[in-house]
């Protein structure tokens, strides 16, 4: 992890820095959880009696490619850790390669590599480009892609985006440096989630 005082000090890291993960163990209750969300209930992710005729190639169950992809993301704020607030927004991903199966109890470590970094003049935020790689415990590549993330100083309008907090979506997918932040965008999302299930039972009964 690399410490920096805010955003414009990214501008000091050094070319092809690193960071390196702890190993992610590949369970088979997420894998069988993302398959319910995401509607990909492919037998060759859930079934453990469908995939006899797989293990040749796959080695047995094999979890979802993007799953591994989102677990690779969950390390946004073990990259670079900054002493004023600062707001991490992940723009997206390109040329994604996967390069080999990851099975149910692998342990998966990832690499995270500079590859460009961007301070326009005119705007107050940071782009940069890295380079991630997922490596099993056999020390073999399981798929690389590279990631853009921006980073920039926190609105100071905060109160405008607590009293709406639809504001907070203002991006594909928004991560917030401020553990209030969080905490009140995710007590939002459980009142929301009341309020339907209460209206569902409510009229459900009537």
């Amino acid at each position: 992890m690399l410490y920096l005082k805010s955003y414009s000090d990214i501008a000091t890291i050094p070319e092809n820095y690193t960071y390196t993960s702890p190993k992610k163990k590949a369970k088979y209750l997420w894998t069988l959880l993302f398959g319910f969300l995401t509607g990909d209930l492919n037998p060759i992710h859930i079934n453990p009696f469908t995939t006899t005729n797989f293990k040749s190639k796959l080695g047995g169950l094999a979890r979802h490619g993007i799953s591994t992809l989102a677990q690779a993301e969950s390390f946004i704020f073990k990259i670079l850790k900054f002493a004023e607030p600062t707001e991490i927004i992940a723009k997206g991903y390109n040329n994604i390669r996967y390069l080999r199966p990851v099975n149910m109890g692998d342990k998966i470590m990832y690499t995270y590599t500079l590859l460009q970094k961007k301070l326009p003049e005119t705007k107050c935020h940071a782009e940069c480009i890295w380079q991630i790689k997922g490596m099993n415990q056999n020390g073999k590549d399981v798929f690389v892609a590279e990631w853009v993330i921006i980073y920039s100083a926190i609105q100071k309008n905060i109160i405008k985006r607590f009293i709406s907090p639809f504001g907070w979506f203002s991006s594909p997918i928004e991560v917030h440096d401020t553990p209030i932040r969080v905490f009140l965008l995710r007590l939002w999302i459980v009142i929301c989630g009341g309020v339907i299930i209460f209206l569902f039972a409510y009229f459900w009964n009537r």
